[in-house]
């Protein structure tokens, strides 16, 4: 049963995380037809909400396609060298701008720019004493 934990955890995440993309991208539409939030400069038009449901429909993308390809890496039987890296990156980069725009919009009006600011800080940080350790 072991084995099985992360093609099952992943392909759920995989399903879950598509419907709410589309799911967000169906109340997008829907509210930037209600609100005309069409064209250039659309972003300064849009509702707080409308920022915050981009956030965390980009997030889910990159979920959907980091959870899509490690499922099908399981299935293909898990050998490293069949795991693509292209969109385990593409996944996990779109899903990483999604969280900081979710956060950005989700912060700024009671506490300004510093928590995305600090966070986008905290990954580079990581990602740095990261590569520095696997150099070591």
């Amino acid at each position: 049963m072991h084995g099985y934990t992360l093609e099952i955890l992943n392909g759920n995440w995989a399903l879950a995380a598509a419907s709410l993309t589309v799911i967000c991208a169906i109340y997008l539409v829907h509210e930037a037809i209600a609100y005309k939030v069409f064209g250039y400069g659309w972003r300064s038009r849009a509702t707080g909400s409308m920022r915050v449901m981009l956030g965390v429909m980009t997030l889910a993308l990159g979920v959907t396609i980091r959870s899509v390809e490690v499922t099908a890496w399981r299935m293909r039987g898990g050998d490293l060298p069949n795991l693509s890296q292209f969109w385990l990156i593409l996944g996990g980069t779109i899903a990483l701008i999604g969280f900081i725009c979710t956060i950005r919009e989700i912060s700024k009006p009671l506490y300004g720019n510093g928590p995305w600011i600090w966070t986008l800080v905290a990954m580079a940080a990581y990602t740095a004493g990261w590569g520095l350790w696997r150099l070591v």
